[in-house]
């Protein structure tokens, strides 16, 4: 699996180094990542699906194979050795323009989730696919590491203590699972290993801040393939479609499949069904839902349209993101439209459906240059098939995927509404989040966020944001509420148009 994480948090624990990496198998983690961020990505991360996001997972919660995984270099056995490591300081705005921001982490002690497994002597780690938001009660998918490897959902309400529940062991590397709300309840996909290649299996959790009941569908076998991502999304129908994509020895080409569930009982609705076509190849496919049926975006690949560097390492296909309308059921009903430009290389992008409105928030750079451009081209398509294109800019803008955030519909009749303005949030130079609601399309303008500063965003609720924070190896969950308004006499520092 690629992954484009280019150190959303890379300076999240500022004392880490390799030496202080807890043991071989962190340590391989962690060698991966940065080996993998030197090509390109694969998803979204995380929120909609097993991002790769754009698997959620990898867009914002991957790196936490890397960062949960070290530790502190003061910490290292040999460091005795060694006189005091030099302070590195947060990137600051210069005096007289220092950012104000609009968003205050709520006040309270914060839920934390723990890394360290009692009784175990192995190195632990966790990694986070997605989170929920409903209200005051917070849900977490996540996978924790201590010698074996196994899912799991840690919940917490206003009057409750973190609680864990088990959704079973792992096998080999794996993303971990990302959340779906249904009529109160939490959907996720759990990612695994068999000797035939890697398997899918969608958990519902139903009263998960109550009496948790966990229901499981079939298990699907997804072959073996590096680039291999899915995700999940619940219709007006009340249909549960899960889309992936499977290479397929016969066109020797990645292909998009899909599977359609009942979204309360999990039974199979028909079998899984190829939803590309042999001439293309197309990997990581990202679901929302639609006013009729469902928007699938995913990216292809042109092997005949090499993009190469002078001083690459090996050639890249042409990378362009296209989007495609199913039904109701998950099958194909409209040719697909091409979003990204012919001249761009993509890079990594993220999706998100609101209302009758999909949009689409990407990266790239200019096709046979592999350095990413300085803004995020954005696009909006209509109900009707129009495309809308927008650019947000910033002078902090760093690299890394962006990431669209919407209200989160705990019931199908929540989906028929608008839901307000979608959020885009970025990575900033250093640790900064840059972050932006897109209100008037034409003139998106992103601000850099203090309160948000070394924080992972996970999900939103109204103008409340669910975000991760490191602690040592554990992670705090805080949830940040943000003005609709910006503060007054706030010192611009955005671009856009």
């Amino acid at each position: 699996m690629m992954w484009l994480m280019l150190n959303w948090f890379d300076h999240l624990e500022v004392g880490c180094n390799f030496e202080g990496l807890q043991g071989p198998r962190v340590a391989a983690r962690a060698m991966l990542v940065l080996a993998d961020a030197m090509h390109w990505p694969s998803l979204r991360s995380g929120r909609h699906g097993l991002r790769s996001p754009t698997r959620a997972a990898w867009i914002w919660g991957t790196l936490l194979i890397f960062s949960s995984g070290c530790r502190c270099a003061e910490d290292a056995h040999h460091e005795q050795d060694r006189g005091p490591l030099p302070e590195l300081k947060l990137l600051e705005p210069e005096e007289g323009e220092r950012v104000q921001g609009r968003c205050a982490v709520l006040q309270g002690q914060a839920p934390v989730v723990r890394a360290h497994v009692e009784g175990s002597a192995e190195p632990t780690s966790v990694e986070v696919g997605g989170g929920v938001l409903s209200g005051r009660n917070i849900g977490l998918f996540a996978q924790r590491n201590d010698g074996t490897t196994h899912a799991f959902l840690a919940l917490f309400g206003p009057l409750q203590a973190v609680r864990e529940v088990e959704l079973g062991r792992v096998h080999g590397a794996a993303d971990p699972p990302v959340a779906v709300m249904h009529d109160g309840a939490l959907l996720g996909v759990i990612s695994d290993n068999e000797a035939m290649g890697q398997t899918l299996q969608v958990v519902r959790v139903d009263d998960p801040w109550g009496k948790p009941r966990v229901t499981r569908g079939p298990t699907i076998s997804a072959g073996r393939d590096d680039s291999w991502a899915a995700s999940l999304a619940i219709g007006h129908t009340g249909n549960a479609v899960l889309v992936w994509d499977q290479y397929d020895r016969a066109s020797a080409r990645s292909r998009i499949w899909s599977q359609a569930f009942d979204a309360t009982t999990l039974r199979e609705k028909r079998a899984p069904q190829v939803l590309s076509s042999p001439e293309i190849d197309a990997e990581e496919p990202r679901l929302e839902t639609g006013p009729s049926g469902f928007f699938l975006s995913y990216v292809e690949l042109d092997a005949s349209k090499v993009v190469a560097a002078g001083d690459a390492l090996m050639d890249e296909p042409a990378r362009t993101l296209h989007v495609q309308l199913l039904d109701v059921s998950g099958i194909v009903s409209a040719p697909a439209l091409s979003i990204s430009e012919p001249t761009e290389q993509l890079l990594a992008f993220d999706a998100l459906a609101v209302g009758p409105e999909l949009y689409l928030a990407y990266r790239s750079g200019a096709r046979g240059n592999t350095v990413e451009e300085n803004a995020i081209h954005l696009a909006r398509l209509g109900a009707g098939g129009a495309v809308e294109r927008s650019v947000a800019e910033h002078p902090l803008l760093g690299p890394g995927a962006p990431l669209l955030l919407g209200e989160q519909a705990t019931a199908p009749a929540e989906r028929s509404r608008s839901g307000g303005a979608p959020w885009l949030l970025a990575r900033g130079e250093e640790t900064e989040l840059l972050w932006a609601e897109i209100g008037d399309f034409n003139r998106i303008e992103l601000a850099v966020e203090p309160q948000l500063n070394e924080r992972l965003p996970l999900a939103r609720h109204g103008s409340q944001l669910l975000a991760l924070r490191a602690v040592g190896l554990d992670w705090a969950l805080e949830v940040v509420d943000c003005a609709v308004t910006k503060p007054e006499n706030s010192p611009a520092k955005a671009g856009g148009k």
